[in-house]
């Protein structure tokens, strides 16, 4: 992204790398703080997204049953990024644009929603997309470890760099799903 620069020799790096053992350089860095995340992200981190799934990935998916997949997702993405207007607004994720940083929120939800949405319709149970959710929140910020950033519209999971990768995971997903799949999800109603 503009203006980001790789910065392994950050303060926050170097402070990571005294706190290893001997032999361990930036990229067992990045590897410990990885398979950590992984391990927060089915356990602790999925407890606290659970919470969150329960209303978007479970009441939400019920109060649109009959509707299209695309058009709940459309509509439960909405819903869950403007639910995050009031941290967004002070500060959360976007510190340099609070009020853009909700309608970035809102951008980043309905990019992230079908992917959790298609996880519990394959899987039949809430538990998948917050051990997902979990996850990505875990390791999101690995990337300000190594980058420091211009612009936090711009970089980690919650800018465009991680819309890019979401709007291809989404593309990825539902061309699996349409040529591959035995159940097309994308096509169904919930």
């Amino acid at each position: 992204m503009p203006g980001a620069k790789w910065t392994p020799n950050s303060e926050m790096m170097q402070s990571a790398i005294a706190s290893m053992p001997e032999g361990f350089g930036i990229w067992g860095v990045i590897a410990v703080t990885m398979i950590s995340g992984l391990l927060n992200g089915i356990t602790i981190n999925a407890v606290f997204a659970f919470g969150e799934e329960i209303a978007w990935r479970g009441f939400l998916m019920k109060e649109f049953k009959g509707r299209k997949f695309l058009t709940a997702a459309l509509w439960i993405g909405i819903i869950w990024g403007f639910w995050h207007a009031p941290i967004i607004l002070n500060g959360h994720n976007y510190p340099q644009h609070p009020v853009a940083g909700v309608f970035m929120m809102v951008a980043f939800c309905l990019l992230f929603t079908p992917m959790l949405m298609y996880f519990r319709q394959k899987s039949g149970s809430v538990i998948v997309p917050a051990i997902m959710h979990g996850t990505f929140n875990a390791v999101v910020g690995i990337s300000a470890v190594v980058v420091t950033p211009a612009n936090d519209l711009l970089y980690g999971g919650p800018g465009l760099a991680g819309f890019i990768v979401l709007l291809m995971m989404d593309v990825c997903l539902y061309l699996y799903d349409r040529y591959f799949s035995k159940e097309r999800v994308f096509a169904s109603l919930l």
